[in-house]
């Protein structure tokens, strides 16, 4: 009697599911029957779609192309064959395309009203390679006058072209007349040679590679041998560097060029690359502004008012601040102390070690101490001697961050900042033989830099005096 009880449950479930799906697919059935597929607006259909690259987008309202009596929201779904051409996006009703490489595809665009109906279209798209845009003229050089028995004059053209689309552009420089002036390029140092007496046409060409070209031309007189002399570089401009957005600094430049006549000499300067290092000139004194990293040339001219004049050229690197070495101080008795500066505090600092290269003249042996750098949220890291016993007293120091060993009878030739094995900052040279300051002091970087370099450069420090630890977290 029971199992009958069941299994009569079992059928009365059975027959009320089937009668509910039965009742849904009807439903169903009827709706579909009742829907209104959307459908394409024949006047609005999409034409062929021409983009360049580099272009801005091409936006589609597909609002105005698919239509749906029932007015039912449409979902649309975007297939471009063959990929690769364009990159699709839907926002809404909007169809965003946007040219990738050049060729040819077509899209296909479906709606879908969300109840079975569906309408579809589809649409070429052509992309074309960028236009491109011809080198132009930016700063035309003005004509020379040079005496038979002058120096070469040198000029920097890196101004005088530029180029729309940023292309590297190939210079070239001919004078019409070569036995009046000779012209010579060397990357973007032009250097013409006077002759003889008459006039040169010097006609520079920039060409970008793509078809574009523009040429632009000035004259050379050559005068003839005068008694006038020439002025000459007495002394060159060492390689600069500085740091992004950083402190401005001088050069000066009073005994950089000399006049066997005793001329007045105007001098002038220009950078390659004002957006990365601009300079400017206060009688002899030259101001540098780091600006962006990157690097310029800085070309110095000195004219002595009689058709006489000459240049130097240096360069400058602006880099972004990092971690490097600020001090390196010797009080005598083990009282040594070394200060690093993390300029970015949100740069990480693990990986580096200071290196410590150290000399024993009595055994003629050198030595390598290795100090691990933690990761520290302070600006100044401080390292010090592991005998240092009074730092506190003697310094304005809240804390240090590390010790470090000297092997008895040796000394500290040179201090090295290495990042994973490669050094990034270098204080002294570790093949010497000779103390790093061998009557103690110190050394203590000019507060203008923010980074490291790999070559030791001492001309980047200033010397302290014994016991003056005033830079110590400072």
């Amino acid at each position: 009697m029971l199992d009958i009880k069941v299994n009569t449950r079992k059928i009365l479930v059975t027959l009320c599911l089937m009668l509910v799906i039965s009742t849904i697919l009807s439903f169903s059935t009827y709706a579909a029957s009742n829907n209104q597929s959307p459908i394409v607006v024949a006047s609005e259909r999409i034409p062929k779609q021409t983009i360049t690259l580099g272009q801005p987008q091409k936006v589609i309202d597909l609002s105005k192309v698919f239509y749906d009596a029932d007015g039912d929201t449409l979902t649309y779904k975007v297939v471009p064959s063959p990929f690769g051409i364009v990159a699709t996006q839907v926002t809404g009703d909007q169809l965003i395309i946007e040219g990738v490489a050049p060729g040819n595809t077509r899209i296909k665009v479906t709606a879908d009203d969300g109840k079975v109906g569906r309408a579809m279209t589809s649409f070429e798209v052509e992309v074309l390679l960028q236009a491109n845009t011809d080198p132009v003229v930016a700063e035309a050089l003005t004509n020379q006058t040079l005496a038979v028995n002058s120096a070469d004059s040198t000029i920097d053209i890196s101004n005088v072209f530029t180029d729309a689309d940023n292309d590297v552009l190939t210079l070239s420089a001919v004078s019409n007349d070569t036995d009046i002036a000779t012209v010579s390029l060397n990357g973007t140092i032009l250097s013409i040679s006077p002759q003889k007496v008459g006039a040169a046409t010097i006609t520079l060409t920039a060409t970008d590679g793509n078809g574009g070209t523009i040429s632009t031309n000035f004259t050379v007189t050559v005068t003839a041998a005068s008694s006038n002399h020439a002025p000459i570089v007495a002394k060159t401009i060492k390689d600069q560097r500085g740091n992004e957005n950083g402190v401005i600094w001088n050069i000066e430049l009073n005994d950089i060029f000399t006049d066997e006549d005793q001329d007045a000499l105007t001098l002038s300067v220009n950078s390659s690359n004002e957006a990365v290092a601009a300079v400017t000139l206060n009688g002899t004194t030259l101001s540098l502004q780091p600006k962006a990293i990157g690097t310029s040339r800085i070309m110095v001219t000195a004219s002595d008012g009689n058709g006489g004049q000459v240049s130097t050229i240096f360069i400058v690197t602006i880099e972004a601040p990092t971690f490097f070495i600020t001090d390196f101080l010797q009080g005598g008795s083990g009282r040594d102390v070394i200060q690093l500066s993390n300029p970015n505090l949100f740069e990480e600092t693990v990986g580096y070690e200071i290196v410590l290269h150290q000399y024993n003249p009595t055994a003629s042996t050198r030595n390598v101490e290795r100090v691990e750098i933690f990761r520290a949220n302070n600006a100044n890291y401080i390292i010090i001697n592991e005998i240092f016993y009074d730092f506190f007293d003697l310094t304005n120091a809240q804390y240090y961050n590390n010790e470090f060993h000297v092997e008895n009878g040796s000394y500290i030739v040179a201090i090295a900042l290495e990042r994973n094995g490669q050094i990034v900052d270098l204080l002294g040279d570790p093949t010497s033989t000779t103390a790093l300051l061998p009557n103690n002091g110190g050394l203590a970087r000019y507060s203008r830099f923010q980074s490291g370099s790999s070559i030791f450069e001492s001309s980047e420090w200033r010397q302290l005096q014994p016991g003056d630890y005033s830079t110590i977290n400072k």
